[in-house]
């Protein structure tokens, strides 16, 4: 079994490199040689910092190894690139928690915690401070349509509620590089758009203030006793939520 060990670069780098490192080699230093020249392509063609690491068997041939390219203070444009990366560099999950944040919505509509069509704002807004509401705090000011979203239509991102992920939360990002944005930064700092993009349901748009959504939605049930959502996010264990080795994953 060979597992990949994927941070810093997007979505469809992943695709290209997964494809990249399974094609038939002959020896373990061209595996290595070939997660350098990878990784080194990904840092330059996205502007970004690329982590890489490739464990296991094939054929008799250990295949373990590592590589890293780019620099981790500065990137996609932004910040003084001064730091290169290091094959020991530690990222944060990113995107990948997408599956264990889905997982744990699923699992909270099988034991009948919620249902997948509920109104998301009706869950959202016990977990936002003071009089916020998802139609408010989160800068989605048309307050009619805000409330048919439902969790469904987040969890397939088909909300129309805009990404945060933009370059205002890239500069914030590089600007205080030691700062733990929670959610509750993200989604009350001015960093989603102040209005639905379209009609929810009306189709798919890749948007992870989704997820950030459903996270906070997830962890209200995680942690019910918990009135501070701060708090309730904080105690909330997403890695609870995979089953197997995958739940075991630091």
């Amino acid at each position: 079994m060979v597992r990949l060990k994927l941070a810093g670069c997007p979505d469809m780098a992943r695709l290209l490199l997964i494809g990249a490192l399974l094609a038939p080699v002959a020896a373990a230093a061209d595996v290595a040689a070939a997660l350098k020249s990878t990784c080194e392509g990904v840092a330059k063609k996205y502007d970004v910092s690329c982590s890489v690491a490739l464990y296991g068997r094939s054929g008799g041939t250990t295949l373990d190894a590592t590589a890293s390219a780019g620099f981790i203070d500065g990137g996609l444009g932004l910040g003084t690139k001064t730091v290169p990366a290091s094959d020991d560099d530690v990222y944060v999950y990113g995107s990948i928690t997408k599956m264990f944040t889905a997982s744990a919505i699923y699992q909270l509509a099988e034991r009948g915690a919620l249902g997948l069509d509920d109104s998301l704002a009706y869950h959202v807004d016990a977990m936002l401070p003071g009089t916020a509401t998802l139609a408010t705090a989160v800068l989605v000011n048309d307050t009619a349509r805000a409330g048919t979203i439902t969790l469904r239509h987040a969890l397939h991102m088909k909300s129309g509620i805009s990404d945060y992920d933009g370059e205002k939360y890239a500069y914030e990002q590089f600007a205080n590089r030691s700062r733990d944005f929670s959610p509750l930064d993200i989604l009350l700092g001015g960093f989603v758009n102040g209005s639905l993009e379209f009609t929810p349901g009306e189709y798919q748009d890749y948007s992870s203030t989704n997820y950030i959504l459903l996270g906070l939605v997830a962890a209200r049930y995680d942690a019910p006793d918990v009135k501070d959502p701060y708090a309730a996010w904080k105690a909330f264990d997403q890695a609870a939520a995979a089953k197997g080795t995958l739940s075991n994953a630091r």
